[in-house]
């Protein structure tokens, strides 16, 4: 739909100007310039990055891989092990601070991402294919989840932990 615009805030003069030369601009066009910026901004950017990951949203194998790498990753990374006491006494307790996979499964989050593999060899597959170019975490032979490099808490840390 096209309507003539005439701004506030313009002189007489400069509205007579616009009426005179019969300016049209289509609504969409005036709604979008009215719009904020940042709402514009914000909807760019969401475009963009669903165009980046647009192979995740494609292939749900892909997107599975993905979620199950960055939960693992998360679960072992030094700022979560500060917190999460129970995995931390895990890690800690085995001298090459190793945990056993079916602990992990039982996470409720691992439980919700696996929910896909029914089957326990198609979690372990899941899993050795999604820490394969982790650099955080890693898969044993013998079922068991490993930092690649020692979990060892700094005096700090251990002040802080003692704190808990």
């Amino acid at each position: 739909r096209m309507e003539k615009v005439v701004k506030s805030g313009e002189s007489e003069e400069s509205k007579k100007r616009a009426h005179s030369e019969n300016e049209e601009v289509p609504m969409e066009v005036e709604k979008q310039k009215n719009k904020p910026e940042k709402k514009r901004k914000s909807k760019e950017k969401k475009k963009d990055i669903l165009a980046k990951n647009s192979n995740l949203l494609v292939d749900p194998k892909r997107q599975l891989t993905v979620a199950v790498k960055k939960q693992l990753e998360f679960y072992f990374s030094d700022a979560n092990l500060l917190n999460d006491k129970f995995l931390r006494n895990l890690v800690l307790s085995n001298p090459s601070q190793e945990v056993d996979l079916s602990i992990i499964l039982n996470f409720n989050r691992m439980k919700e991402i696996m929910k896909e593999c029914p089957a326990l060899e198609e979690k372990e597959e899941k899993i050795k294919e999604a820490l394969k170019h982790s650099s955080v975490v890693t898969y044993t032979e013998q079922k068991m989840l490993k930092r690649k490099v020692s979990f060892v808490p700094d005096q700090i840390d251990n002040e802080k932990l003692q704190a808990r």
